[in-house]
């Protein structure tokens, strides 16, 4: 092996083991922010397992609430309409969000996320 493929394994290697370095559930903007700053093309599979793995512990309204915080979703829509914050524009959160939702069986990711950002919302406004 020459010592261009020896380096480019090394790579590969290292993009399999990137650490999640985020506490979740993601609680306030800057968080947010936070973590769409740490997605990039080596780690961003990595941060799918783990939210995948938290989706996976509950129903969707409530196993969401273990990736962003009640309030936080309660500030955000997707688009950011009737003065609510946009999440769309956190696209590499949002790409991961998504994506795992993907990845749970029997799961439409829009329709979903829609649902359980309803159900999260109207618990809150139960409060």
């Amino acid at each position: 092996m020459d010592t261009a493929t020896s380096a480019w394994c090394f790579l590969v290697y290292h993009a399999e083991v990137v650490a999640v370095d985020v506490v979740f559930p993601v609680a306030s903007e800057e968080d947010l922010l936070a973590l769409e700053l740490k997605i990039n093309s080596w780690s961003k599979e990595s941060y799918i397992e783990a939210v995948t793995n938290l989706l996976k512990r509950n129903n969707l309204p409530k196993a969401i609430q273990g990736v962003v915080a009640e309030e936080l979703f309660c500030a955000f829509n997707i688009d950011g309409l009737n003065g609510k914050k946009a999440l769309k524009t956190f696209t590499k959160f949002l790409y991961v969000l998504i994506d795992s939702l993907r990845s749970l069986e029997g799961q439409h990711p829009a329709e979903e996320a829609f649902y359980a950002l309803l159900c999260v919302k109207h618990n809150a406004n139960k409060k």
